[in-house]
């Protein structure tokens, strides 16, 4: 039963018995009522259909209904329902201060008494109060408590509740954060609907490197202000209010800026800085730090580091420079002041005295080496002295951080002569005391053993002049002159002459008295040139080289390599210096060789033995083994590190000989080749010398025996030896023939078993044949093979291809018969007769054919051979064919002739005999069997019946196979519709018979097929009739009429569409109402819109009658259509009316308001605003962006006062209601101080409007009664002004706009100005001050001193004059005291300043000498003098302090 809307409408109830059409009007009312018994007749009710529907129009209304029908005085039992329940489909979010909200939806009918409205979350609910219906049917009011989050919403309306609506409160905004220092605090947090509930919020701030911090703050004021403690951070952060899980927008606040107080000083070459201040951020802060050098643009300082203490110090990573620079920092964005800062002074290292880098004798470039000196030679001096001479300034060269060059130092000699200071950007080092540089040896001529002149050069050898000594000595010798000494070039090169020597020598030269470095070096080394080779037996050896000395006693050759040294044996010189010879032992390959002569050893040279050479090996198998490969140089050795031997096949793969033996040495090798075939190269590698290439034969192949391969061609495998191996597998080949034929080649050869088993492919044959194997070009002898022999398989008795009782043609199967008839003969006897020979047929493998079979019947009666080529198969019994059925006539009911059709009946009608039967226990014979044409067809006499039957045919005691016939088909002619809730079907047609007991029908088509139940014969032979469960669209009639079917189509009523439901503009749930929706929603569709889009979700609220899916956004009436299982029916429905649920307040200057509300449409266009201002004409909105269904922005002029504004929202030409608002209240959020003397004043705020006639300002000076400000100006929409009488202290004001007030707000008069104040006598008195805004009352101004420990007020404070000067009176006192003036609360410092002292007379003080001298201008330099070893003085000039 369908529930009627509250709107009234269609009530069907669905039962039984309700009679037919023609009980209407008058036999059948229909009852209906709050109660069971109060029930009220429903006039007009009417069949859909009849018996089973009853349909009627109720009047609008809520809540249980209880029904009854009663047909001509028999009543039902009665049934409750009810109208609709309500449905909510939008509700606003209210502010969490609670207030009104309206619930939009459906079925609420229209009594306010009828309504509650429950509001729940988890455990708790309240009742909403002051519930109220706003609009008939679809809209309710009332007053939601303060709370925030999601709220479950139910309507209840007469006991009927609407399914659960979710409810969330309004988002949170933050209007404002304040700001903290970088090392954290408490923030607070200004905005709204922050509820009352702290532990319901949670503040989430993120930094711009998208660091979350959670802050679970307390709430200052509800609602509207939070505060809570922050943790560390730096520059702008963004932050979010999470309110009861409702995220705010996105809130952008900043830390306080960073400030430098002092920086350390970076060194020139730069590097780290660090800064010391506040505000500077933690680790996480994105910090960075620009400076520049003197006038420089600002650069970046590197890897900026916020270090301990957080926030205070922070490091850096600056350029070099010198001098002084600026720098700032910037935490996250936020900059500081510039600071500046000053980088390392210079220092001085070197060069010192017996260092290195020290000045040339001959002056010129003088390199100062320390730190700090910066790259700018034109910010660098050097000035040095020598031996305490003039000053002197160098030219400057090079300048690095570490090293500057002097280009212009003066010649000289001596240690500590010269003393040198620099000086780097007006920063000037310490002074720095070296001398000039010692004699250097770099390079000294090697001498030959006969001795000879020698040059040594180097450095700071002095001039032609210098006094040079060269000396030279063994190691632990005593030490010698090299004689004639003499410096060649000056400074660089010195000769003198050496004696005949061997061995290591040392040298050394002495410049003036100054000695240089010790140059190490030695006579002539030996050298070699040629060595002869000796045979792996060993023997003579003979060298030629130089330096080999003459004598044999200090003579030695030494050979090394191969893991070990040993010494040539009877070294002799056969030519002094130059050739010499030694005997060497057995050996191979080579050797490292040195000469040692006197120690001095030789550079080594290389002795090779001579190589191998093979001359005669032995043949292996082809499955390898041992050979003896003989020949000379073999060596001693027959460890495979030392000896390899390889073969090579013709194939060029390589393999190692193994097991290598070396017996006896040098001339012979046994060992084991791998496996091979024909023609192999060998060759042997002897301590790495290759011998010559040598080539030998394997053993050739031999067959002892063959497979036998089948007739068709195939594999034939032949066993022997030395057939070789896969790797061998292309070098050989198999060659036979069959019988007299030419040889060929075997195919597909393969090795099955490694050189003794081969297998490869022959052509077809029979007989037999030769064979032979050919292994890398050695052949085998033929040997004799033989093809398979014939076998006979067939036929067999009863099975296929059995000979025909006519004779002819007989075909034997088996295998290996060949394919040539000529060489096959078949011969057979029939019942043990004489033996008959075929004329042959076609031959296969498989098959033979005999063309003359002699005719014959019975089984097992032939005997049958085949010969092939000279062999004989064994025999095979077989029959002839047993008779088959392949056709029936389709006989009359009546009885009738039945012909049979087939083969193998012979051609005497006494050897046959027919069977049928409908079921096997009821065969009878058909009478009257002839043969009507020989072997093939039969007739014979059937009795009357229906159906199918059987049919068996024995023809000389065979019988054939069970043949199915039937008799005349049933046919149809038409089947009637059903409802989609099943019913009766009636089919038309003919032969259905009259016993409904053998039909059967069936539907299928949609899924597993069914039986249509109850089935009658309405019409002997012509109609039947059955009934259908519930179904939709068309199924497959089968009707089976004892076993014969014959087929239709069955196709239920299609659907109908009586009213559909009216969706949110959101899109949502439709319902659908009409008849023969079916049951199914899979075979449901539903579209709308031109473009038929799809319902989706299609879902039966009443099977058959009530439909609901989900539409899309939409705006209009749409055009719909219902497509079941194939059928469809159109129509039309229209989305939901606008609605406006909210609008806030406007600024009185106008702008975009927020219209929120539903149904406002899908897309931009759909919607058109009106609105209008103190009930003038309706206009349109300047432009209204278009948000979603629930929002739309509208630009409205400006204006002021209560519900001054009216909207209306109208939707595809549909209006909304109408929606009545207020411009915002006049707020006050600053205002300017007047004089005390009274003026005009400026109020700073909003919403004061345009017109001033519609202005009030009210104000109250000292906590006094409120009065008006005069004067009132309107300057614009967020400033005004007016006039104030004279006063002091605080002041409130409040602003009324067009009858709405603002707040009252708290200012004050003008504080008191800059003042003077009169000097009083030290022993005190009265002091006036003068300045402006004291006001006229002295009782509110007090005068208050301090300083010098002590604090006191100003006694008897009297107004001089109004507003500008004051009196008082001070106590005794000396000195300044800082002075503070408060009048009502506000406050001006000054300076009290006693009386100074003056000096009226000096007495005379008895006589004294003084004498005052000036410091002489400019300071004298001053230097260091020596004194030697008793001390030293320091002068200045025209100064001496001792």
């Amino acid at each position: 039963m369908a529930r009627p809307s509250t709107y009234g409408g269609d009530i069907s109830l669905m039962g039984t018995n309700f009679g037919p059409s023609s009980s209407i009007p008058g036999l059948v009312q229909f009852y209906y009522g709050p109660t069971s018994t109060s029930l009220v007749l429903c006039s007009g009710p009417s069949y859909n259909p009849a018996q089973t529907v009853l349909r009627c129009s109720l009047p609008a209304g809520t809540g249980v209904l209880f029904t009854q029908v009663v047909v001509d005085t028999q009543a039902s039992n009665i049934v409750s329902t009810g109208y609709a329940f309500p449905t909510i489909s939008t509700i606003p979010s209210p502010p969490t201060p609670g207030g009104a909200i309206t619930i939009t939806g459906d079925y609420f009918g229209t009594v306010s008494g009828d309504v509650t409205v429950t509001l729940t979350k988890g455990a708790y609910s309240y009742v909403c109060p002051a519930a109220a219906i706003n609009f008939a049917q679809t809209k309710i009011t009332c007053n939601v408590n303060p709370g925030t989050g999601t709220w479950g919403v139910v309507v209840t309306i007469k006991g009927q509740s609407s399914a659960s609506y979710t409810m969330t409160y309004q988002i949170p905004t933050i209007t404002k954060v304040t700001s903290i220092p970088t090392s954290g605090g408490f923030i607070t947090v200004t905005g709204t609907n922050f509820g009352t509930n702290a532990t319901l919020v949670v503040l989430n701030t993120t930094s711009s490197q998208n660091v979350n911090v959670l802050c679970s703050p307390t709430i200052n004021t509800a609602h509207v202000e939070l505060r809570c403690s922050h943790v560390s951070g730096s520059g702008p952060m963004n932050i979010i209010a999470i309110v009861d899980g409702l995220s705010s927008t996105v809130f952008s606040w900043n830390f306080i800026p960073p400030n430098i107080t002092d920086a350390t000083r970076p060194t020139t070459l730069g590097g780290p800085i660090t800064l010391t201040g506040t505000n500077f951020g933690d680790v996480s802060s994105v910090v960075k730090i620009w400076y520049n050098d003197g006038p420089s643009a600002f650069m970046v300082c590197s890897a900026p580091t916020v270090t301990t203490p957080l926030h205070s110090k922070v490091y850096c990573g600056v350029g070099a420079g010198t001098g002084s620079g600026l720098i700032f920092i910037e935490v996250n964005g936020q900059r500081s002041s510039n600071y500046t800062f000053w980088y390392v002074a210079p220092t001085l290292s070197g060069p010192v005295h017996g260092g290195a880098n020290l000045p040339p004798t001959g002056g010129g470039l003088f390199t100062l080496t320390g730190n700090y000196f910066g790259t700018n030679n034109g910010l660098v001096s050097i000035w040095y002295t020598v031996d305490g001479g003039a000053q002197q300034t160098c030219t400057m060269g090079t300048v690095t951080q570490t090293s500057a060059v002097c280009n212009n130092l003066i010649p000289g000699t001596g240690a500590n002569s010269i003393v040198a200071t620099i000086t780097v950007d007006g920063q000037a080092s310490t002074t720095l005391t070296t001398s000039y540089a010692l004699p250097t040896i770099g390079t000294v001529d090697i001498p030959p053993t006969s001795g000879g002149v020698i040059s040594l050069t180097g450095s700071n050898y002095g001039t032609l002049n210098s006094l040079v000594v060269v000396n030279w000595w063994r190691p632990g010798g005593a030490m010698q002159l090299c004689t004639a000494p003499s410096v060649v070039n000056p400074h660089q090169a010195v000769t003198c002459t050496m004696p005949p020597g061997t061995g290591p020598i040392n040298f050394q030269i002495w410049i003036d008295g100054q000695p240089s470095n010790i140059w190490a070096t030695g006579f002539a080394f030996p050298g070699i040139s040629l060595i002869t080779r000796p045979p792996t037996p060993g023997g003579p050896v003979t060298i030629t080289g130089s330096n080999f000395g003459n004598n044999n006693n200090v003579l030695y050759v030494t050979f090394s390599g191969q893991g070990s040294t040993f010494n040539c044996s009877n070294v002799r010189l056969l030519v002094n210096f130059t050739l010499l010879t030694c005997d060497i032992a057995p050996g191979s390959g080579q050797l490292n060789t040195v000469v040692v002569v006197d120690s001095a050893v030789s550079i080594s040279g290389t002795l090779t033995y001579l190589p191998p050479n093979i001359t005669m090996v032995s043949s292996p198998p082809t499955n390898g083994g041992l050979i003896t490969v003989n020949g000379f140089n073999f060596g001693i050795s027959s460890s495979p590190a030392i000896v390899t031997i390889t073969t090579t096949s013709s194939l060029g793969a390589s393999t190692a000989c193994m097991g290598v033996n070396l017996a006896p040495l040098h001339t012979q090798f046994v060992c084991t080749v791998a496996a091979g075939t024909g023609l192999t190269d060998i060759s042997m590698m002897v301590n790495g010398q290759p011998s010559n290439v040598y080539k030998f034969l394997y053993l050739p192949p031999n067959i002892t025996d063959t497979t036998r391969p089948l007739t068709t061609g195939g594999k034939i495998t032949l066993t022997g030896t030395n057939f070789g191996d896969n790797l061998a597998l292309s070098l050989i080949s198999v060659t036979y023939n069959d019988g007299p034929s030419v040889f060929r080649t075997c195919t597909g050869l393969s090795i099955t078993t490694a050189h003794i088993k081969v297998e490869c492919t022959v052509l077809a044959g029979t007989g037999s044949g030769l064979i032979s194997i050919n292994v890398n070009g050695q052949r085998s002898a033929n040997v004799t093979f033989w093809y398979i022999a014939p076998t006979v398989s067939g036929p067999v008795h009863g099975s296929a291809n059995l000979p025909p009782t006519s004779g002819g043609l007989f075909t034997l199967t088996g295998n290996y018969f060949g394919t040539i008839n000529t060489l096959a003969s078949i011969r057979y006897t029939i019942d043990g007769g004489a033996q008959q020979t075929c004329t042959m047929g076609t031959v296969t493998q498989t098959s033979a054919v005999c063309t003359n079979l002699l005719p014959g019947t019975g089984a097992y009666t032939i005997t049958a051979w085949i010969v092939v080529d000279g062999q004989t198969s064994p025999n095979i019994v077989t029959s002839y064919a047993k008779p088959t059925i392949n056709y029936l006539s389709a006989p009359d009911t009546a009885g009738d002739t039945l012909v049979v059709e087939g083969l193998n009946y012979g051609t005497i009608d006494s050897l046959v005999f027919v069977e049928y039967w409908k079921t096997p226990t009821s065969k009878r014979n058909c009478t009257g069997v002839t043969v009507v044409a020989n072997h093939i067809r039969l007739n014979c006499n059937i009795a009357a019946d229906t159906g199918l039957f059987s049919v068996q045919v024995t023809v000389d005691g065979q019988q054939s196979n069970i043949f199915g016939g039937f008799h005349a088909t049933p046919g149809v002619t038409l089947i009637s519709q059903p409802p989609t809730t099943g019913g009766p079907v009636t089919i038309t047609g003919s032969y259905f018979g009259s016993v409904p007991g053998v039909i059967v029908v069936t539907m299928s088509g949609q899924g597993v097929p069914f039986q249509c139940t109850g089935v009658a014969v309405e019409v002997s032979q012509s109609r039947i009739s059955c009934n259908v469960p519930p179904g939709s669209g068309s199924f497959n009639a089968s009707i089976s009429i004892d076993g014969q079917v014959v087929y239709g189509k069955m196709t239920h009523l299609p659907p109908t569409i009586n009213d559909i439901s009216s969706p949110p503009t959101t899109g949502g749930l439709i319902t659908i109402y009409g008849t023969n929706y079916g049951h199914v929603t899979g075979v449901v569709t539903v579209t709308y819109t031109a473009s038929n889009i799809v319902c989706n979700t299609p879902t039966f609220s009443v099977p058959h009658f009530n439909l609901t899916c989900s539409v899309n956004p939409g705006t209009g009436t749409v055009p719909i259509t219902v497509l079941v299982n194939g059928q469809s029916i159109s129509s039309t429905f229209s989305y939901m009316a606008p609605n406006i649920d909210f609008i806030a307040e406007p600024p009185t200057q106008g702008g975009v308001i927020t219209i929120s509300g539903t149904n406002f449409g899908p897309t931009a266009g759909t919607a058109v605003v009106t609105y209008s201002v103190a009930n003038s004409a309706f206009i349109p909105c300047a432009s209204i962006p278009f948000l979603n269904h629930t929002t739309i922005l509208c630009n409205i002029n400006a204006g002021t006062g209560l519900d001054a504004i009216k909207v209306i929202v109208a939707v595809s030409s549909v209006p909304s209601n109408t929606f009545v608002l207020d411009y915002q209240p006049p707020t006050i959020s600053a205002a300017t101080r007047p004089s005390t003397v009274g003026g005009v004043v400026v109020l700073n705020g909003t919403n004061y409007g345009y017109d001033k006639n519609m202005v009030s300002v009210m104000y109250s000076a000292a906590g006094g009664a409120f009065q008006p400000c005069t004067g009132v100006t309107v300057i614009n929409h967020f400033a005004l002004s007016c006039s104030v009488n004279a006063g002091s202290g605080s002041i409130s004001y409040q602003v009324t706009v067009n009858n709405q007030t603002s707040n009252i707000f708290g200012a004050g008069f003008a504080g008191p100005g800059s003042i003077s104040i009169t000097q009083p006598p030290t022993p005190g008195g009265n002091v006036v001050i003068s300045g402006s805004n004291f006001g006229i009352d002295a009782s509110l101004i007090t005068v208050t001193m301090t300083g010098q420990s002590t604090t006191f007020s100003c006694s008897n404070v009297q107004i001089v004059t109004n507003h500008n000067s004051i009196s008082c009176d001070v106590p005794a006192g000396s000195g300044s005291f800082a002075a503070t003036v408060n009048v009502g609360g506000q406050t001006v410092s000054g300076t009290l300043t006693y009386q100074a002292p003056t000096i009226s007379q000096i007495t005379s003080p008895p006589p004294h000498h003084v004498r005052i001298r000036p410091p002489p201008w400019p300071p004298p330099r001053r230097r260091w003098s020596p004194r030697g070893a008793e001390g030293s003085v320091l002068r200045a000039e025209g100064t001496e302090v001792r």
